[in-house]
């Protein structure tokens, strides 16, 4: 059975009329003579596609489109509306509520088909897109599980023994304090150790601070760009602009905390900048994050992804394009700005 067609129309005539040249095109087509039996159809079970006349009585055309956008499971269900009424302004209105196309009665058979198969096809593009980004969210999470996991091996487990050699070093050399050469020998260990007990945080922060999981993105990003700028010993400071104190979904802050830790990396690596400026900001039903420094800058036009060897570019355009944003870079001597935009709510039909 073909996809499934619900017409929502009281005009009996008009309603078998409908009935007939979709289930003739082998569509599955439920019809039913108003917005409350349309709702208990949808309820019962939820179309590809809703084709409903506006005037109707009980719940009509422009109640039943609204209830259905209101709804996650129904929000992305294509609906066109018909109506009788061929002023501009009842199509703008029926438009600006969310349907997705509005046909003018009369209209021949011809035309309703086609605009039919457009919107099912839009549908069928628009749920492969959905099962991609769903897919790649699963591998996002699963990459920073793994990134959590070996994070927190590193710190508690291989950071546990590297105190413990540090405090061992430390006592042998307190014993042999009357043995200089061996003293010195000691000391010079001790602060191997210590240096990568330091390294191997350097490495668990980079790989997945607690803060991101425990305190949020603010609070992560904020200790990430502090110790960033005393290793790089570059002036670096981060500002949050309409964030407010709620956590954001994980795919923002996962995306936002990556983009803006390679854009550092390469500014450490690359820029020779002395200064750098992260802003995070909310922008309607976004995140942005703009990273600048004031540095050599480069030529942007020729890079493809790779600049006089670096790689990272890409990549971060790749991080942002997975969740449905996307990342721009603009560079020209004197400083460099990465401007990254990431959807806060990708999607709320995810059993689409």
């Amino acid at each position: 059975m073909g996809a499934r067609i619900l017409i929502v129309e009281d005009e009996e005539p008009l309603a078998l009329l409908l009935r007939y040249n979709l289930e003739a095109e082998g569509y599955d087509v439920e019809t039913v003579a108003d917005g409350d039996a349309a709702l208990r159809a949808v309820r019962r079970r939820t179309p590809d596609l809703v084709v409903s006349d506006v005037m109707m009585p009980g719940v009509d055309g422009l109640g039943l489109l609204r209830a259905l956008r209101d709804d996650p499971k129904t929000r992305l269900v294509p609906v066109v509306l018909l109506s009788a009424r061929a002023a501009e302004q009842s199509r703008i209105d029926g438009l600006q509520s969310g349907a997705d196309d509005y046909l003018v009665k009369p209209f021949s058979s011809r035309e309703m088909l086609a605009r039919v198969k457009a919107h099912l096809e839009i549908a069928r593009m628009r749920k492969a897109i959905l099962r991609k980004e769903r897919a790649a969210l699963v591998s996002i999470d699963a990459s920073e599980a793994q990134r959590r996991r070996i994070s927190r091996e590193l710190h508690d487990e291989l950071g546990q023994q590297l105190t413990a050699i540090v405090l061992g070093l430390r006592s042998m050399r307190d014993a042999v304090a009357k043995d200089g050469l061996v003293r010195s020998s000691l000391q010079r260990l001790e602060e191997m150790a210590v240096q990568a007990s330091q390294d191997m945080h350097h490495i668990a922060l980079e790989l997945r601070p607690g803060a991101l999981d425990d305190k949020g993105l603010q609070t992560a990003l904020s200790n990430y760009v502090e110790e960033w700028s005393k290793r790089n010993d570059v002036g670096a400071d981060v500002q949050y602009v309409g964030l407010g104190n709620r956590r954001l979904p994980s795919h923002v802050e996962n995306t936002i905390y990556r983009i803006v830790q390679e854009a550092l990396t390469n500014v450490g690596t690359h820029a020779k900048a002395t200064a750098v400026s992260v802003i995070v900001q909310r922008q309607g039903d976004a995140v942005v994050a703009i990273v600048e420094d004031n540095g050599c800058g480069f030529d942007v036009t020729n890079t493809e992804g790779r600049v006089n060897g670096r790689l990272g570019l890409l990549g971060m355009r790749e991080r942002a394009a997975l969740v449905g944003g996307n990342c721009d870079i603009e560079s020209h001597e004197g400083g460099t700005t990465v401007l990254a935009r990431v959807p806060i709510q990708l999607d709320e039909q995810r059993d689409a």
